[in-house]
């Protein structure tokens, strides 16, 4: 009876022991799982990461893991697997410079042959046949100096001190007004440093300067472009049923991170350069009170434009849609399935570009594609991937964003327009390391302006700053940088 007792006893403590084991063991399993579970996430994450490039996200291509030498290699081996040779190949078209008209040709040496042959013959001159030769050859450029001589006189009567006064147009300054816009567009344009900019006309006009005088040209063709680019931005803000791209990108002022904001409008383009990425810069850029059309990326920026005035750039999109093909599972379907769809959208708006089709044939293959994206992205609002998810979802909330270029007239399915102009920017940027300060960066958003403007309505930039300094030392209205527009437009842009 005892024994019995004794063995019911152990069996319960084993018993016990055994559910408390089984217990912890539980937990630590759980835990287990969930360390998984989050590592599982965040291998995910990084995979993502390593594999992003130029084509899936807003990285250049100068980031991209494959290096030119690998891509030199296999075209060096596509090349020899085809069997050609470097340079151009057999029967490519000729490319020839063409002769200037002798009647604009500085000076002429006519080369006659020999009277004699190494016969002993008289060797006949056909003077109507002759093969013509042309070389150009640069001045030895050297500056105009004019010299003021500022006289003084005394008065007779009263012995008043009486001074000569610089002509009208002429300023202080060393440069003249041809000098220092010259001085703008070799930074500006030509993104040269001023160090450079010394060399050149050191080098090339025999003139000698500091990077001080190349700083004061600068300070005084940012006054002088003042009016005309606040002018451009008032224009902008007061755009109306026509499309406003916009675009933002890194920028550096004494090595602290700010932003460059861009903005451009029929043939017109302005520059912001401010210390964040917010919504008030965006409304600085646009007006609080925007009521054009914007297209840029799914920035939260812009989101105080209203849905049915925003148009989605296709082209971030597709770059998210590869993004998306580049996970596993159900994403990766999905995110294929909207880059073919998105080539079709592509092909679909090039036809009409190029007048194969008409707007009423293109809005009718749009509206066939745009239930099959929404089917797609009504897949990708449940998947279980959160980025790919997140995605979708908000393509679903702003998806009348995504369809005005096949609606409205003048509005594009990309803002590619922005990206080209703030390239200009980008580059200057990594070649200076930024400005030093504000006065430098308010410069940069005028002469970036001007130089972006100028390229879209085919202007000549350095004859455009060159009247715009002129007018600023005269005191006279500076040339504008708008387009010819209505009355009624160009007084709403006053008001």
């Amino acid at each position: 009876m005892k024994k019995d007792a004794l063995q019911e006893t152990s069996s319960k403590w084993t018993l016990a022991k055994a559910n408390d084991l089984i217990a912890k063991q539980s937990a630590e399993i759980d835990a287990l799982q969930s360390t998984i579970k989050t590592l599982s996430a965040r291998i995910a994450k990084l995979e993502e990461r390593q594999k992003t490039n130029s084509k899936n996200s807003s990285l250049p291509p100068s980031k991209d893991k494959s290096s030119k030498n690998k891509t030199n290699a296999k075209r060096n081996a596509k090349r020899k697997a085809l069997g050609r040779k470097r340079g151009g190949q057999p029967g490519h078209k000729k490319h020839e410079r063409s002769l200037v008209p002798q009647e604009a040709v500085d000076h002429t040496v006519i080369c006659l042959p020999p009277t004699e042959c190494g016969c002993g013959g008289r060797v006949d001159c056909a003077k109507t046949n002759f093969r013509r030769h042309q070389q150009y050859e640069f001045p030895v450029i050297k500056p105009i100096v004019t010299e003021y001589q500022l006289y003084t006189g005394h008065c007779q009567h009263c012995k008043k001190s009486h001074k000569g006064r610089l002509p009208l147009g002429v300023s202080w300054s060393m440069l003249g007004p041809r000098a220092t816009a010259m001085t703008a567009h070799l930074s500006g344009s030509y993104r040269l440093s001023k160090k450079n900019i010394v060399n050149i006309y050191s080098d090339l006009f025999n003139f000698t300067c500091s990077t001080g005088m190349v700083c004061k040209a600068e300070q005084t063709v940012s006054q002088a472009l003042q009016g005309p680019v606040s002018a451009a931005h008032d224009f902008i803000k007061h755009a109306k049923h026509q499309g406003v791209n916009a675009d933002e990108t890194g920028f550096k002022q004494q090595g602290k991170g700010h932003w460059a904001w861009l903005a451009t409008h029929q043939n017109v383009a302005v520059f912001l350069i401010r210390k964040n990425r917010s919504k008030k810069v965006a409304k600085e850029l646009l007006g609080t009170e925007f009521n054009g059309i914007l297209c840029s990326d799914r920035y939260n920026a812009y989101n105080f434009v209203d849905k049915e005035q925003r148009q989605y750039c296709w082209a971030h999109l597709d770059r998210d849609f590869c993004k998306m093909a580049g996970r596993s599972g159900v994403s990766k379907i999905i995110g294929n399935a909207l880059m073919t769809l998105t080539d079709t959208l592509f092909h679909h708006w090039h036809l009409f570009i190029d007048g194969k089709i008409s707007r009423r044939q293109l809005r009718a293959r749009i509206r066939r594609l745009r239930e099959k994206i929404l089917v797609q992205l009504r897949r990708g609002k449940r998947a279980r991937n959160s980025a790919t998810a997140g995605t979708c979802r908000t393509l679903l909330k702003y998806e009348k964003s995504l369809w005005l270029f096949a609606k409205i007239d003048g509005i594009e399915p990309t803002n590619n327009l922005a990206e080209r102009l703030i390239r200009t920017l980008v580059i200057w940027k990594k070649t200076s390391f930024g400005t030093q300060s504000k006065k430098g960066s308010t410069y940069m958003e005028r002469i970036m302006s001007v130089v972006a403007t100028c390229k879209l309505q085919h202007r000549n930039i350095l004859e455009y700053l060159t009247q715009a300094v002129q007018c600023f030392v005269e005191k006279t209205k500076p040339p504008s940088l708008l387009p010819e527009i209505k009355e009624n437009e160009q007084a709403l842009i006053a008001a």
